[in-house]
């Protein structure tokens, strides 16, 4: 898993809903908090909101203000949007990977700063592992990519049980360590 750990992030943190509102996934290093930063499109340019457009609220995190407290927040999340118009948000804590969904509609992106409009954190995996990746399934809804234990598993949300996809037992290579790279000008 140490080889993992090296690999950049590059979960879903940017995504818009049918209406093209803007919904941005943002993680305080500091902290751990995730906020969700939520805005309508621009109507110049559709493909690109203003800065001051954006709204962001503490979703998951120890501060007063987060709508799911839960101490030392979360990291490494990602979220999509299923076909029924739906978010989900799926971020990983040392005790495994955890789920929020909330259903996206009329009302626009800032609905989703009041907690009713979430469903609570259910917990899919639990210990140590790695979110990979977030997709949407044409008949399983939304389904996640995970590593744990040297293997890679996939589950749709609605699973009880994960797929091994991969593992070291059946040709999964050891991942390769990275090095950072420092450059003095």
């Amino acid at each position: 898993m140490a080889g993992f750990d090296c690999l950049p992030w590059n979960g879903r943190q940017i995504t818009r809903d049918a209406d093209g509102n803007w919904l941005v996934l943002i993680e305080s290093v500091d902290t751990g908090s995730l906020f969700l930063a939520t805005g309508p499109s621009w109507p110049k340019n559709p493909y690109r909101p203003r800065g001051g457009d954006l709204v962001a609220f503490e979703l998951v995190g120890a501060g007063e203000q987060a709508l799911f407290r839960m101490p030392g927040g979360g990291t490494r999340a990602s979220m999509v949007i299923d076909a029924k118009q739906n978010l989900h948000v799926v971020f990983q804590r040392p005790d495994g990977l955890w789920h929020l969904q909330a259903k996206l509609g009329k009302y626009g992106p800032n609905w989703l700063q009041q907690k009713k409009d979430w469903t609570e954190p259910v917990r899919l995996v639990e210990g140590s592992c790695k979110l990979g990746d977030l997709m949407n399934h044409a008949t399983e809804g939304m389904a996640l990519c995970y590593a744990k234990d040297d293997a890679i598993y996939y589950r749709s949300i609605s699973a009880k049980q994960p797929v091994m996809v991969a593992s070291r037992a059946n040709g999964l290579p050891r991942l390769r360590q990275f090095v950072e790279v420092k450059v003095s000008r």
